[in-house]
């Protein structure tokens, strides 16, 4: 899993993800065209609990350049339940998902003030 960020307890300041994927013999990762599909945040707690799973609070500011916010409330990230675990599920208007990341989820770090 990597670091994708550092917060602090009870920010509800916007966080910006840029979504990419690696083509098969790529060398360099590419941005996901969000252009119509549906983006839903998975957040999980240091522990593995479910803290949300919805496209609530997730905007996409970018289509084409894989570009999206992710709008927390004061309650979201605790620094005892840190570090939080994020991926995005991507659906087109035929119900096919993709995860980003596939692999590990992202972390974000989160501190007391």
């Amino acid at each position: 899993m990597s670091l994708l960020m550092d917060i602090v307890e009870g920010a509800t300041e916007p966080l910006d993800f840029g979504l990419t994927v690696r083509l098969y013999g790529a060398t360099a990762d590419t941005p996901i065209d969000l252009t119509g599909l549906n983006v839903q945040i998975i957040l999980k707690d240091g522990r593995g609990v479910l803290v949300t799973d919805s496209s609530s609070g997730v905007t996409v500011t970018n289509s084409t350049a894989g570009l999206v916010r992710y709008s927390p409330t004061s309650g979201d990230f605790v620094a005892t339940k840190t570090p939080y675990r994020v991926r995005f599920r991507v659906i087109d208007g035929l119900t096919k998902t993709l995860y980003h990341p596939n692999a590990d989820e992202g972390l974000i770090a989160v501190h007391t003030v």
